[in-house]
C-alpha cells in the first residue's frame, strides 16, 4: 500500500485531541490515538498515514525527519510537508523544544531567520519535486519570496491558513483558560475533516 507522509508541527497533527499526549513506536512511527486531516485524507486517498509530525518544533526538526524517511519515499506516495513558522528555532544539536523564549537574546533578528528558514523550505520542497516526487505543502505564514507549485492553499485561497482560521472560529479548538475567543485555533475535530476535504480537492486536481 503507497502512503501518505505528513510532516510538520502541531498543525499536522492531532494536537490536543488524543489523550496522554503522543507515542512513538520504537521505529519512530507515530502511535495515533485519534484521528485528524492526515487521516481522513489518507482514507479518501486510500493510502496508509505516516505521521511525523510533533507540536512546537520547527524546520531544523521537521528537516531531518525527511533526510531519514526520504529513502523509503515512493515516487507513488503523497508527502505533505508544513515547514511551521519560519522563524521557529529548534537548535538540535544543543537544545530540545523550540528555543524562541530561552536563548532570544542570542539571535539574529527574526526577519533573517524567517527569510533563512523560508529559503530552506523553498529549495527542499522544490528540489523533491524535481526528483520527480509528489510533494505538496502548506503554510501558517506568509512567504516574503514567493511561493512554490503544489502549494496547498486553504479554502478560501488563502496563501496562509492561518488568515482562514481567524474568519473560522468554528473550527478551533475550544479549552479552558485559553485566551482566545472560543480556545486555540489549532484545529478542533470538525476543522480536521475540512483540512483533509481541502487538501484532497487541491491533491485530486
Amino acid at each position: 500500500m503507497n502512503k501518505l507522509w505528513i510532516y510538520g508541527c502541531s498543525f499536522s497533527e492531532p494536537f490536543q485531541l488524543e489523550e496522554g499526549g503522543p507515542l512513538w513506536d520504537s521505529d519512530n512511527n507515530r502511535i495515533l490515538k485519534s484521528n485528524y486531516w492526515g487521516t481522513h485524507l489518507a482514507k479518501k486517498l486510500n493510502l496508509e498515514c505516516i505521521t511525523r509530525s510533533m507540536s512546537g518544533i520547527g524546520w531544523n526538526y521537521i528537516i531531518h525527519q525527511i533526510e531519514k524517511d526520504f529513502g523509503n519515499w515512493s515516487k507513488d506516495d503523497i508527502i505533505i510537508i508544513s515547514p511551521s513558522f519560519f522563524d521557529r528555532a529548534n537548535i538540535m544539536e544543543f537544545i530540545n523544544g523550540d528555543t524562541r523564549q530561552e536563548t532570544v537574546h542570542l539571535y539574529k533578528d527574526w526577519n533573517d531567520i524567517f527569510d533563512y528558514n523560508e529559503l530552506r523550505w523553498r529549495l527542499n520542497v522544490t528540489n523533491f519535486q524535481k526528483l520527480g516526487y509528489n510533494v505538496y505543502t502548506w503554510l501558517v505564514n506568509h512567504p516574503r519570496n514567493g511561493t512554490v507549485d503544489k502549494l496547498i492553499t486553504a479554502p478560501d485561497n488563502s496563501i496562509n491558513w492561518k488568515d482562514w482560521m481567524d474568519d473560522h472560529y468554528e473550527y478551533w479548538q475550544s479549552l479552558p483558560g485559553v485566551i482566545y475567543p472560543l480556545g486555540d485555533w489549532h484545529f478542533n475535530e470538525q476543522g480536521h475533516v475540512v483540512v483533509a476535504d481541502r487538501m484532497f480537492e487541491v491533491i485530486s486536481k
